[in-house]
């Protein structure tokens, strides 16, 4: 089951987070046939992108690896080597569901989807910002230089105002 791709303004206007946890008590205790999972990254105009997953065998955590990835919009993904690809990210430095290639120092870290999720922790600029959390991704076909968002705009970082899990199950 696909969930709805149409929102109730009921379920969107819960201003933070929402989770059907009858869906997530399912999955954590194996009682869930996960075939694929998909994440999406939207706006309140539409998403953005999507990145689709192989969920059969996976948990709640698992399901997000590169070795499960099926498609993205990105190009690149699947033959460049990665330093970040879990729904954990970086616990130092506060980075969810990241998706990343290069540290290179701040101006030259690259990748493709990062969940910001506090200031605490916040060692670069381009993840500065006055709430948390903040969802940034390659807007490109490819991945992205992080501090393009502050020098080049939207054109290559994209900000998503929220993200959506979605599960395709028996």
């Amino acid at each position: 089951m696909w969930t709805a791709a149409s929102w109730d303004a009921s379920v969107m206007g819960v201003g933070g987070s929402y989770r059907n946890d009858s869906l997530h008590r399912a999955w954590r205790s194996t009682d869930l046939n996960v075939r694929r999972v998909k994440l999406s990254l939207c706006d309140f105009i539409g998403c953005r992108a999507e990145v689709l997953f192989n969920g059969t065998g996976s948990d709640i955590l698992n399901w997000f690896t590169k070795d499960r990835l099926i498609s993205s919009p990105w190009e690149d993904l699947k033959s460049t080597g990665v330093n970040f690809f879990s729904i954990e990210g970086d616990t130092v430095l506060d980075r969810r569901f990241f998706i990343n290639d290069i540290y290179g120092g701040c101006p030259n870290d690259v990748g493709w989807l990062a969940v910001v999720e506090s200031k605490t922790q916040a060692a670069c600029e381009w993840e500065r910002y006055s709430a948390y959390p903040v969802i940034v991704y390659s807007a490109a076909a490819g991945k992205v230089r992080w501090q393009d968002l502050l020098t080049t705009g939207a054109n290559t970082v994209g900000r998503a105002d929220y993200l959506t899990i979605h599960v395709d199950a028996e």
